[in-house]
């Protein structure tokens, strides 16, 4: 299939974002585990992103953003907890996402035109972060109530110290 360039570059555009946001949320769930609101703002993430992905047939990239977007399901419903290990796990697929980002439409020809395998271990760490684990189960912290100090909208936050994934977003 041919992608239109301005409609790849709004793809592009959409994941240099909201992975943005889920780095930064990320980073917020190891401080506040199982923060009603950060966890739905992961999961609007992780979702936009599958969405954008779907409109330009990448497969990989629907993926791995849905099983980003079941794990953050998984820990709102209170059947997992986003612990620093399943944070670990969770920031491979953000990685691969954030390289993704960072395509071209040259580069998207290359993925298109590879067999549609994402690398093993990357999808047996994102299926292993959303499954509860050791029964390793919390209640989910509400938000913030009214008169409490909430935590800013992910996009308002500091930025983060993630130098790593935060190459080639433009942060």
């Amino acid at each position: 299939m041919d992608v239109d360039a301005s409609l790849f570059d709004l793809f592009t555009q959409e994941v240099k974002i909201h992975t943005a946001s889920l780095i930064q949320g990320l980073l917020q769930l190891e401080q506040v585990p199982q923060n009603t609101q950060i966890l739905k703002e992961l999961m609007r993430a992780a979702h936009s992103i599958k969405g954008a992905a779907r409109v330009v047939q990448l497969e990989e990239a629907v993926q791995v953003a849905h099983l980003l977007e079941d794990a953050f399901e998984e820990a709102l419903a209170g059947r997992i907890i986003i612990d620093s290990e399943r944070v670990d796990q969770l920031f491979k697929g953000v990685d691969f996402l954030v390289e993704l980002g960072k395509c071209s439409l040259a580069d998207y020809a290359n993925w298109q035109d590879r067999p549609r395998a994402v690398d093993a271990s990357l999808m047996a760490a994102l299926q292993s972060a959303k499954k509860n684990l050791n029964n390793r189960s919390a209640p989910v912290e509400p938000g913030p109530t009214e008169g409490s100090h909430p935590e800013p909208p992910l996009g308002e936050a500091e930025e983060p110290n993630r130098a790593d994934s935060l190459e080639g977003l433009g942060a």
